[in-house]
């Protein structure tokens, strides 16, 4: 199967609080969002609704969590991408 988005460069990385995630759709899809520590434990789960194919920003605050490495995972359909971020 043909991924359903790509991902881009997630910036500011490291970042203090509030980071974008760039995100090509290449049809429309539901967009979840798992943001977990390094241990595994999941800290944010947010469902982005339906996005439209083209280009997207997908925000996200960290400023309430404790300093550290953290991984973000996104998922469209069958496709899942999974990143780190860290918060300084």
């Amino acid at each position: 199967n043909a991924p359903l988005f790509s991902l881009g460069q997630a910036f500011p990385n490291p970042t203090t609080g509030n980071i974008t995630l760039p995100l090509t759709m290449y049809q429309s899809e539901n967009v979840n969002i798992m943001v977990s520590d390094i241990m595994g434990k999941t800290i944010i789960t947010h469902n982005y609704g339906k996005l439209s194919s083209g280009t997207n920003s997908i925000q996200l605050n960290l400023s309430e969590m404790p300093k550290g490495v953290y991984l973000y995972t996104i998922k469209a359909g069958a496709t899942t991408f999974t990143d780190k971020v860290i918060l300084k």
